[in-house]
């Protein structure tokens, strides 16, 4: 079913800063760097449009019309207007287990009546290999980098994946639920920002986009997230691929340059981070952002990554193919 049993895996973070994506978001789905169409999907967005389930609905509806019916939603999960959704080719819903999923509400961030921050994340296996995907959205502003830490250490001990866990070997049992799964995803708006002037990094930024291939490498050792994962105070055993793009966040929104208005420092808000318990499970062959996506101040990032995975097991009750088919028929219609 998969050639020397890999599978293809897209997965896609972007903040919408409250504004409706196009019509058309093939560009968020299927970028042009992208030969082939994967073979699953991880779609995870902070700050969508709306809140309500209507809204949510209407999201999920253009994501499963945009990658077509060879697809489906196997599950989805929202949370005030964090929403994180997985696709799957048709062929393979019959070897996935049951889909469960947990979210966090974030203690640090200001109390709103829309939930901005927080955390929610989707788990099931594949044939013999467990996932966990986590989208999250952790407080603003190059201040909080204490906050940001806070909240990665609670999301860790707080989602309640999986719910059984008797048929955990022991190297799966932890208090961090991250160590309990074979491929773990975080993504999402982590917030951390570069340390430095916003004038300085402007100028730098322009000098490196200047040369025949861009090189971004200057940034990183200013990069708050990198400092803290060097330090061993976050994202313990995660690994990045390399940055080969510009930073995402904060962009005039519907243009190319960075938002002067607001003098925040171009920086590394959106990023996309795994984990496995053995080495060389995952290969990430694509990292980059989607600048013909501007209908936000932050570009969307995506990753495509091949997963090998291991073979089935019987211990583990499967989905009997199941997939919000709502959304499917729906989708068939507004293609029609």
């Amino acid at each position: 079913m998969f050639p020397n049993g890999k599978l293809t895996l897209s997965v896609i973070t972007w903040n919408m800063s409250g504004r409706p994506a196009a019509e058309d978001i093939k560009d968020l789905l299927l970028p042009q760097s992208v030969t082939y169409v994967s073979d699953l999907y991880a779609i995870g967005i902070q700050e969508g449009q709306g809140h309500s389930s209507q809204e949510m609905r209407k999201w999920e509806v253009q994501m499963q019309s945009t990658l077509g019916m060879s697809h489906v939603m196997l599950h989805s999960i929202s949370l005030g207007v964090l929403h994180l959704a997985i696709f799957a080719r048709r062929d393979l819903i019959w070897y996935f287990s049951s889909p469960e999923s947990a979210v966090y509400n974030s203690r640090t961030a200001p109390t709103n009546i829309v939930k901005t921050k927080g955390a929610i994340a989707i788990s099931f296996n594949l044939f013999g290999t467990s996932f966990l995907f986590i989208n999250c959205h952790f407080p603003a502003h190059e201040r909080r980098n204490r906050q940001r830490l806070y909240e990665y250490e609670k999301i860790c001990t707080s989602l309640d994946l999986p719910r059984n866990t008797r048929p955990l070997k022991p190297n799966y049992s932890s208090s961090d639920v991250t160590s309990r799964f074979d491929c773990v995803f975080w993504f999402g708006d982590l917030n951390f920002r570069i340390e430095s002037k916003y004038n300085e990094i402007l100028r730098t930024i322009q000098l490196a986009t200047l040369t025949s291939i861009p090189s971004f490498e200057f940034l990183m050792p200013k990069d708050q997230l990198l400092q803290a994962i060097e330090k061993g105070t976050v994202f313990y055993g995660f690994t990045e691929a390399a940055i080969n793009f510009p930073p995402t966040y904060k962009y005039t929104v519907g243009g190319d340059d960075y938002d002067p208005s607001s003098q925040r420092v171009p920086s590394y808000t959106d990023r996309i981070l795994y984990k496995c318990k053995k080495n060389g499970i995952v290969d990430c062959k694509f990292y980059d952002s989607i600048p013909k996506v501007k209908s936000s101040d932050h570009r969307p990032v995506f990753a495509v990554m091949e997963v090998i995975l291991k073979p089935g097991r019987d211990n583990i009750e499967l989905n009997a193919g199941a997939f919000n088919r709502e959304v499917y028929l729906t989708a068939l219609k507004r293609n029609a």
